[in-house]
């Protein structure tokens, strides 16, 4: 029983870890990887409707499905 209490906290230790560095790589201003990605997404889809062709430059991702992006000059 012991065994399986001290397993358990183990998990939950490494998921709250887990959790805590993808929260610190999708929090930080400026665009990471997955902001680019979700960005790259957004531009594909709005670009399949639009006319012109939508454009940003910086795109900032908040959890849970808030994108806040910043406007081409």
């Amino acid at each position: 029983m012991k065994r399986l209490v001290r397993i358990m906290l183990i998990v939950l230790l490494l998921v709250i870890i887990g959790g805590a560095v993808a929260f610190w790589q999708i929090k930080g201003a400026g665009s990471s990887k997955l902001e680019q990605w979700i960005g790259s997404q957004i531009q594909l889809i709005a670009d399949s409707y639009l006319n012109p062709k939508l454009s940003f430059t910086d795109l900032d991702y908040e959890y849970p499905g808030t994108c806040v992006s910043r406007p081409c000059d």
